[in-house]
C-alpha cells in the first residue's frame, strides 16, 4: 500500500513540476516576443524618423533653390489696333497684347535689394507698356507685341537670372533684349559676366567670331551655358545683340 502511495506521490510531484515549468516557460516566452515586437517597432519607428528627416533635408535643399527667385512684376495688357493702315485681311492684328513678367530674389540683402532695383530699372521701358500703353513719352513707337519673361538657375551657390524681352514692331523689325544678372549666395555679392565667364572657364577665343560676351545663362541639367555675344564685325548694343551660342563646359 506504501509503495502505491509513494508512487502517486511521485507521479503529481512530477506532473506539478511539469506544469509549473510549463507556466514559467509561457511567461518568458511571451515576454520574449513582447520585447522582440516592441524593438521592431521601435526600429520601423526609426527607420520611419529618418526617412521623414531625409525627406525634410531634401525638401529644405529643393525648397532654397526654388524658392529664391520670385516676381517682382507681373503684369499684362491688351489694346485694340488703331493704326490707320491696319488691314485684317493681311493679318494684321485687332489687338496689340503687352505681357511683362519680372523677377526679384527672395533673399533680404542690401545686395540683392541693389539687384531687384536694376532689373526694375532696366526693364522700366517694358513696364510702361503696360502702365502707360503702346504709345507715350517713354515709348513714342507703335508696338505689335511685347512680352517680357524670365529664366534662372542655381549652381555651385551662384543663382543665375536671364530677362528677355521680345519685341515686335508693327510692320517692322523685332528684336530682343537681354539682361542678365548674378548673384553669388555665399559671399552675397553681384557678379559680372567677366566673372562669371572665368567661374565656369569660358573663354572668349572658344567663341567663333566673337568680340565681347554679354550675357550668360548656365544649363543646370546638361552642364551647358547659353552664351550671348556681340560679333566682330556687329554695332549691335548689349541689350539688342541676337548672337547666341550653347557650350559644353569642362
Amino acid at each position: 500500500m506504501k509503495d502505491k502511495k509513494n508512487i502517486l506521490i511521485i507521479i503529481l510531484s512530477i506532473l506539478l513540476v511539469i506544469t509549473v515549468g510549463y507556466i514559467v516557460y509561457s511567461e518568458l516566452n511571451s515576454k520574449n516576443i513582447d520585447n522582440c515586437s516592441k524593438t521592431e517597432n521601435n526600429n520601423i519607428e526609426n527607420n520611419n524618423s529618418n526617412k521623414n528627416n531625409e525627406n525634410s533635408q531634401n525638401q529644405t535643399s529643393d525648397q532654397s533653390e526654388h524658392n529664391i527667385v520670385g516676381e517682382a512684376y507681373n503684369g499684362i495688357k491688351v489694346i485694340k489696333n488703331t493704326n490707320d493702315d491696319i488691314n485684317p485681311k493681311n493679318g494684321d492684328p485687332l489687338e496689340l497684347v503687352e505681357k511683362v513678367i519680372l523677377p526679384k530674389i527672395l533673399k533680404d540683402t542690401d545686395t540683392t535689394k541693389s539687384i531687384n532695383k536694376k532689373i526694375l530699372d532696366d526693364n522700366k521701358w517694358a513696364i510702361s507698356t503696360v502702365e502707360k500703353g503702346l504709345q507715350n513719352e517713354d515709348n513714342p513707337y507703335t508696338l505689335f507685341d511685347v512680352t517680357t519673361n524670365y529664366d534662372y538657375t542655381l549652381n555651385n551657390g551662384i543663382l543665375y537670372l536671364l530677362v528677355t524681352t521680345k519685341n515686335w514692331y508693327y510692320h517692322s523689325e523685332s528684336f530682343n533684349n537681354y539682361y542678365s544678372y548674378y548673384y553669388d549666395m555665399k559671399n552675397d555679392k553681384e557678379l559680372t559676366t567677366n566673372e562669371v565667364a572665368s567661374i565656369l572657364n569660358i573663354k572668349l577665343k572658344d567663341i567663333k567670331n566673337a568680340k565681347e560676351i554679354t550675357n550668360i545663362m548656365y544649363i543646370n541639367n546638361y552642364k551647358q551655358a547659353k552664351i550671348y555675344y556681340k560679333e566682330l564685325e556687329d554695332n549691335c548694343s548689349n541689350e539688342e545683340c541676337k548672337n547666341e551660342t550653347t557650350i559644353d563646359l569642362k
